[in-house]
C-alpha cells in the first residue's frame, strides 16, 4: 500500500512538472483525500491553479493556511491564487493583520507581489473592474438579494478602488444595512485611518474612523450574549447556536454602535429575538424588533 502511494505520488509530481494539470489534479486529489497533509495540499493547489480553477484552489489552500503563512515562497503563491480567485481585498486584509510580524523585506515582497498580481489579474480581464465599480456605485438601485451578490464581488477590487467606491455606499439608505456594515468592517480590516460618513441602522448618519472600531465578535454586546446563550446548558447545543446566529446577524445590522444594547442587555435580548410578548409595554422597541426582522427577511431566506 505504501509503495502504491509512493508510485502514485511520483506520477502526480511528474504530471505537474509536465503541466498535465488535469491528470495532476486527479492524482493529487486521490492522494490528498486519503491522507491530508500540508505538502499534499500545496501540490493539489498548484495543480488546480494550473487548471485556472482558482476558487477551488483557494478553498483547499484555506485548509492549511498556516503552512502558507509560514513560508515566504508559499505565501507568494497563495497571493497569486487568492487574487485570481477574485479576493484581492482579502489578501490586503491578511497582509495588514500580518504586518506587525513581517520584516521590512518580507513586507516589500508581499505587498509588491499583491500589486503585481492584481495588475496581471486586471490586464487579463478576469473581472471587469470598471463595470464592478459602476455596479457598486449604483448598488442602492438593486434589490437586497442582488446587492448581496454584487457586494461579494467587491473582494476582487484593489485597496485603492474599494476605499474610493465604498464611500457613497456607506451613506446610501437604499443599500441594505448588512452590506453597509460589512463594507465598514472591510475598511476596519484594511486598517483605514481616514474618517468616513456612515448611515447606521438606528442612529442616523455618523462619522467614524474604521481603524478605531472593534470587530463584531470583540464587542462587549456580542461577548455578553454569546456567554449568556452558550452557557445555558438547559437546551440542546445546536439550538443555542441557532439563537446566537440570529442575534449575531441582527447585531451586524446595528453595528457599530452598541451603547444602548450594552446598557439594556435584557430588554435588547427580547428585541433581537423579536419576542413581541415581552415588548408590549415598550412600543418603540417592538417597532425596532419588527424592523430588524424585516431587514433579515429582505436579506434572504437562508439568513436565519
Amino acid at each position: 500500500m505504501k509503495d502504491d502511494r509512493k508510485k502514485l505520488q511520483i506520477q502526480a509530481e511528474t504530471a505537474l512538472h509536465e503541466k498535465n494539470y488535469q491528470l495532476a489534479v486527479d492524482l493529487f486529489s486521490k492522494l490528498y483525500l486519503t491522507k491530508k497533509s500540508a505538502r499534499g495540499n500545496f501540490f493539489l493547489v498548484q495543480a488546480l491553479a494550473g487548471l485556472k480553477d482558482y476558487s477551488v484552489a483557494l478553498e483547499f489552500a484555506q485548509e492549511y493556511i498556516n503552512s502558507y503563512l509560514a513560508e515566504d515562497e508559499r505565501l507568494v503563491f497563495y497571493i497569486h491564487v487568492a487574487v485570481f480567485a477574485g479576493k484581492s481585498l482579502k489578501v490586503y486584509q491578511l497582509l495588514e493583520s500580518l504586518k506587525p510580524y513581517l520584516t521590512a523585506s518580507e513586507s516589500q515582497l508581499f505587498y509588491s507581489t499583491l500589486s503585481f498580481e492584481f495588475e496581471l489579474f486586471e490586464q487579463q480581464g478576469m473581472v471587469d473592474i470598471a463595470q464592478l465599480k459602476k455596479q457598486l456605485h449604483y448598488l442602492g438601485a438593486l434589490e437586497p438579494l442582488k446587492q448581496r451578490t454584487v457586494a461579494k464581488k467587491a473582494a476582487a477590487l484593489s485597496y485603492q478602488d474599494f476605499v474610493v467606491v465604498v464611500k457613497d455606499v456607506l451613506v446610501d439608505k437604499n443599500v441594505h444595512p448588512i452590506v453597509r456594515t460589512s463594507f465598514l468592517n472591510d475598511l476596519r480590516l484594511l486598517n483605514v485611518r481616514e474618517e468616513f460618513d456612515f448611515q447606521s441602522f438606528l442612529n442616523g448618519k455618523m462619522r467614524l474612523i474604521p481603524q478605531q472600531l472593534k470587530g463584531l465578535e470583540q464587542t462587549e454586546a456580542f461577548q455578553s450574549y454569546a456567554a449568556l446563550i452558550l452557557g445555558d446548558t438547559s437546551r440542546p447545543t445546536n439550538l443555542s447556536q441557532q439563537i446566537l446566529d440570529e442575534i449575531t446577524l441582527k447585531l451586524m445590522i446595528l453595528y457599530p454602535n452598541f451603547l444602548e444594547v450594552e446598557q439594556k442587555q435584557d430588554l435588547w435580548y427580547h428585541v433581537l429575538l423579536n419576542e413581541q410578548q415581552f415588548l408590549k409595554a415598550t412600543e418603540s422597541y417592538a417597532q425596532i424588533a419588527t424592523k430588524l426582522e424585516k431587514s433579515i427577511a429582505e436579506w434572504g431566506p437562508s439568513s436565519k
